[in-house]
């Protein structure tokens, strides 16, 4: 290796141990804020092919802003749908939030989904991120190939602390609300379902989070059971459960099929379709 060479490499060297590299604002990047980030000051250190020979000095920010500029304050939220505070709606006491909101402007025109369509490949789907089935008015459809005395989860939210769950056994159709441990409510076809193509809906009507559910049950558009959920969770079952279409992967929201987990369906999921009402 050639000296020269030898000495731009321990130059860089240092640069990178000391922070003495060079800005690498493009030419030309606008300054009086119509672009954002502001670009970094130019570096006031110099790096010198020794560490004797380098001088560090810090950056100098300038003051770019108005004495009048507005302090603004942006919150990120992990897993948690706007919906949920009670600054905006919701069930979920946040003064803290809400008196943020109301010393400046608050914005609620918020862009998240009311429409989703699911098939057998979705897993592990956290239950804050997932639609809110257990606690919003919805109706959910399933386009699904049967088989006879068909066995298996067709969707499930939650886990063995609360959840819900639709799923075949042995040719009939349940559906499951296990709310906290505390109380299970479920209904079931009367009569097995018909092996081949079938639409299976159901539809819940909840008036507002923690209030009583209706659930009905449909197959090719004809009601096959229905039940009432007395109470519902107002934000979810868990922190930790998730969403699984055609199985339950997570601990099982249904102690009736606790001993088959995860109860694949032996059947072919096409599509599972959610809307929120």
């Amino acid at each position: 290796m050639k000296p020269k060479a030898l000495l731009f490499r321990s130059a860089l060297l240092w640069a990178a141990l000391f922070g003495l590299a060079p800005s690498l604002t493009l030419a030309g990047t606008p300054n009086d804020g119509s672009v954002l980030p502001f670009p970094p000051p130019p570096s006031a250190s110099v790096a010198g092919p020794t560490l004797q020979e380098s001088r560090h000095q810090r950056r100098v920010e300038p003051d770019r802003l108005p004495a009048d500029a507005p302090n603004i304050l942006i919150v990120l939220l992990d897993d948690v749908g706007f919906g949920l505070a009670d600054t905006y709606g919701g069930p979920i006491h946040t003064p803290t939030l809400s008196r943020i909101a109301d010393q400046g402007i608050s914005y609620n025109a918020f862009h998240t989904y009311r429409n989703w369509q699911f098939d057998a490949a979705t897993t592990r789907m956290p239950e804050f991120t997932a639609p809110g089935l257990a606690r919003e008015s919805n109706h959910v459809t399933i386009d699904a190939e049967i088989g006879e005395d068909a066995s298996g989860v067709l969707y499930a939210l939650g886990g063995a602390s609360g959840g819900l769950a639709l799923y075949m056994d042995k040719g009939r159709l349940v559906y499951e609300y296990h709310m906290m441990i505390i109380e299970r409510y479920g209904v079931g076809t009367a009569e097995k379902i018909a092996p081949g193509r079938h639409r299976i809906e159901v539809d819940t009507t909840i008036a507002k989070p923690g209030a009583p559910a209706q659930v009905v049950l449909s197959v090719d558009g004809a009601e096959v059971a229905r039940t009432q959920v007395e109470r519902t969770v107002p934000a979810a079952f868990t922190a930790s459960e998730s969403f699984d279409v055609g199985t339950d992967l997570g601990s099982p929201v249904s102690l009736d099929y606790s001993d088959r987990r995860p109860f694949a369906f032996d059947g072919t999921i096409d599509s599972v379709r959610v809307s929120l009402k």
